[in-house]
């Protein structure tokens, strides 16, 4: 299947997410489709495979693309729960996502940290602590990843009960995974003294506490990044 042509270096990512997406536009890819082998996308728009990985990351993160291991890279369909609001597609295409996304994390942590705070029922504060001794045990078996830290804050993310603010959440997590995970492999105890702190708050019902423990717990991540 011919999705993509020649491509200028310009914004070499993002043209190639505008030929995948097209392609779903005007049918010539469906939901359920598999997506051709990256060998073929990168002959197809004549680029690197690196390009190819970097464009089907920002696509999966925001729900247009399903990678399955071992099958391939598949069309999402449109109960997709993690397709992106078209406004923060464009904000990871511009210059510096990373940072963009870092002070928007920045901003919307805090706040769906003290609504989750305020909904969760007694189920969900058992998730959080599971999540929480969960990153524990890995840390101390030294087994931790950025997706075992990320476990915790989902489990909050989950507990607002707000499927707009956990779809958002969920991107914004997903695209700082690869940062998050660099943060808690070279020091895993600020980011369990990170947890106890907001964990401690939010289970004590403190609002202030807890919007200053989701905050500094940013400060490795800033100073490191």
């Amino acid at each position: 299947m011919q999705i993509g042509n020649s491509i200028k270096a310009k914004s070499l990512v993002e043209q190639i997410i505008d030929g995948i997406t097209e392609a779903i536009i005007d049918g010539r890819l469906k939901p359920g489709d598999r997506l051709p082998t990256e060998n073929e996308l990168a002959e197809s728009f004549q680029v690197g495979k690196s390009s190819i990985r970097e464009a089907t990351k920002i696509l999966q993160a925001l729900g247009i693309v399903e990678v399955r291991r071992g099958e391939g890279t598949f069309v999402g369909g449109p109960t997709n729960g993690n397709t992106l609001n078209p406004a923060l597609y464009q904000m990871m295409l511009e210059p510096e996502p990373i940072d963009k996304l870092m002070e928007m994390r920045l901003i919307f942590e805090p706040e769906y940290s003290v609504l989750a705070m305020r909904r969760a029922t007694d189920e969900d504060k058992v998730s959080i602590k599971e999540a929480k001794e969960r990153y524990e045990q890995l840390v101390r078996e030294g087994k931790q990843r950025g997706r075992d830290d990320i476990a915790f804050h989902r489990s909050i993310l989950k507990a607002t009960h707000n499927p707009y603010i956990i779809r958002i959440g969920e991107m914004i997590l997903q695209i700082l995974l690869q940062s998050i995970d660099k943060g808690c492999t070279s020091a895993p105890e600020i980011s369990m003294r990170d947890h106890e702190r907001i964990f401690d708050a939010f289970i004590e019902g403190d609002e202030g506490a807890l919007r200053q423990a989701v905050l500094d717990s940013f400060e490795y991540w800033i100073k490191n990044n």
